[in-house]
């Protein structure tokens, strides 16, 4: 199994209850994963190893899985901290406009001057949109991801363009 064949989405933070179910926060929108379990998502690879789901479910801000061949609580505590994984091929299509999160990290953005303001290194779910985390040589910038921000993302070109509202460069770099 190539890296590139999977992609990293949450870790695994410990056992939940006594019959080896692992407690995983996901990377993203818990809800999302959550969702996929329970339908095109058949296995989570943890630490290069494949293992089923058998079943999956919301608790408190993160998903509950249940796996063939973890049983019981010691056995799901020996998962403990080890980061997870998914084929990329499980994933559904998209439509137009919509990314996955690993699409966008480390993705160069610049102005719709063509200014290079970094790439995105982080990205946070606020709720009612997602916002950027950007670095660069202009510092720390917080793009919220919104049409009339987010101008364009040209995959290909691993690039994305944007028009920044006002006061959003630190000052120094206005």
């Amino acid at each position: 199994m190539n890296k590139e064949d999977t992609i990293r989405v949450g870790k695994i933070t410990g056992p939940h209850g006594v019959g080896g179910e692992i407690r995983l926060r996901a990377w993203g929108v818990p809800e999302d994963l959550f969702e996929l379990a329970g339908g095109e998502l058949t296995e989570l690879i943890i630490d290069g190893r494949p293992y089923t789901i058998k079943g999956a479910r919301k608790h408190k801000g993160s998903v509950l899985f249940k796996l063939e061949g973890i049983s019981t609580r010691d056995q799901a505590d020996t998962l403990t901290g080890c980061e997870v994984s998914v084929r990329t091929k499980e994933l559904p299509a998209l439509g137009e406009g919509e990314y996955y999160w690993f699409e966008l990290m480390g993705m160069e953005v610049r102005d719709e001057e063509g200014k290079g303001l970094g790439s995105i290194f982080n990205i946070c779910a606020t709720g009612s949109n997602d916002v950027y985390e950007v670095r660069g040589d202009r510092g720390e910038i917080l793009i919220p991801a919104i049409e009339g921000v987010v101008l364009d993302v040209d995959m290909e070109k691993n690039l994305m363009t944007v028009r920044l509202p006002e006061g959003l460069l630190p000052e120094k770099h206005s």
